[in-house]
């Protein structure tokens, strides 16, 4: 593990490659790593040969080519019609304290669970736009990053003490959710978010920022910038796996 730091912030950079070694010592090595980032930070970025940047801009240009649509066409995939929680959420939806609104519009997908028969939460089919390509490209980068996500809880499940499959068995068929969100530019925003400060309630996030903005509180109270890097997802502990 390496610190990567300017004057305003440290953030851990953990090296998942060896996640995908047959040598149980290698997935150690990053596990440990995992642990002493979420012990000390909770915030961090991953790298590793894993990643695919080309599903990477795939999603980044279909995501851009979605929300440039007008309005109209958005809302008939609006979040508000879907029994499981998928769709497009406009402007103003969501709110993390009174009297403000989030300055974002967004579209949420589950995994896209077929041949699901009981109603659940966050699992079974999404609301998808009538755009092929769209539906393609997203379930690729949601796919992938889910493989990504399975490998890290085999690395937390090591950094636990625990078997290392320990986590599979409630991974099957396991909510999640992927989240494109778009941060429209307002020159008169400068007293608003465009999302409020927040803690991620599930086991973790794994963000792909693609502009500047992020921001994470620090143990001295102090909100950090955190710079985009090439190449890397950036991560942070949710409340359930704290």
């Amino acid at each position: 593990m390496v610190m990567i730091m300017n004057e305003s912030y440290v953030l851990p950079m953990v090296d998942i490659s060896k996640l995908t070694s047959y040598k149980a010592p290698d997935r150690l090595e990053v596990a440990k790593a995992l642990d002493q980032a979420c012990k000390d930070v909770g915030f961090l970025y991953i790298h590793g040969r894993q990643l695919k940047p080309e599903l990477f801009q795939q999603l980044v240009n279909t995501a851009q080519a979605y929300f440039a649509q007008d309005k109209n066409i958005k809302m008939q995939n609006y979040i508000g019609n879907s029994q499981n929680h998928s769709g497009y959420v406009p402007i103003g939806e969501e709110q993390f304290k009174a009297n403000t609104y989030d300055l974002k519009e967004a579209y949420d997908v589950n995994y896209d669970y077929s041949g699901f028969t009981e109603l659940r939460p966050l699992v079974g089919p999404n609301q998808w736009p009538d755009d092929l390509q769209f539906k393609t490209h997203v379930q690729n980068y949601y796919q992938h990053i889910k493989d990504i996500g399975h490998q890290l809880f085999h690395a937390f499940a090591l950094a636990l003490n625990l078997e290392e499959d320990y986590f599979d068995a409630h991974l099957k068929q396991a909510p999640s959710q992927l989240r494109l969100i778009h941060y429209p530019y307002n020159p008169d925003a400068s007293d608003s978010a465009g999302i409020g400060a927040h803690t991620d309630y599930e086991c973790f996030t794994l963000l792909f920022p693609t502009a500047e903005g992020l921001q994470v509180l620090n143990k001295d109270a102090e909100w950090m910038d955190i710079p985009l890097i090439e190449n890397t997802l950036i991560m942070n502990i949710g409340d359930m796996m704290e």
